[in-house]
């Protein structure tokens, strides 16, 4: 409802601290659940969960799905977060068993995260000169 223009915002009449205020708020309830959940499963706690992989799946999300301030598509969202899904199993499955595998795994995350936003900014570039 913000968007990256705040003071447009708040001349359409939306309460923009607020919004922002509540998506904070909401934000950190989901991280605590989060939190329980993989404390459950895992049967431990470690400083480091929500360090490394997951950081990468949401710049994946934001950028496959095209989210932009402001804008976004819950068709593109799910179908992204069910492609990575996909390849993070694919990943696991294949290079855990091997020795040196969760060094080919983050290298193939980091591989992939480079070629999507190569990828996004090539297509921006093709939009700008059409």
């Amino acid at each position: 409802m913000v968007g990256i223009n705040a003071k447009a915002a708040y001349f359409s009449g939306v309460n923009y601290r607020r919004v922002i205020m509540s998506i904070y708020v909401v934000s950190g309830l989901l991280a605590a659940v989060a939190g329980i959940i993989i404390m459950g499963r895992t049967r431990s706690v470690a400083y480091e969960y929500g360090t490394q992989v997951y950081i990468v799946f949401a710049l994946l999300i934001t950028n496959l799905a095209g989210v932009t301030a402001g804008h976004y598509g819950i068709t593109a969202v799910v179908l992204a977060t069910l492609t990575l899904q996909i390849l993070s199993t694919g990943f696991y499955s294949r290079f855990m068993t091997l020795p040196g595998g969760p060094f080919f795994n983050n290298f193939l995350w980091g591989l992939f995260l480079v070629a999507v936003l190569v990828f996004a900014q090539l297509l921006k570039r093709l939009k700008a000169r059409a």
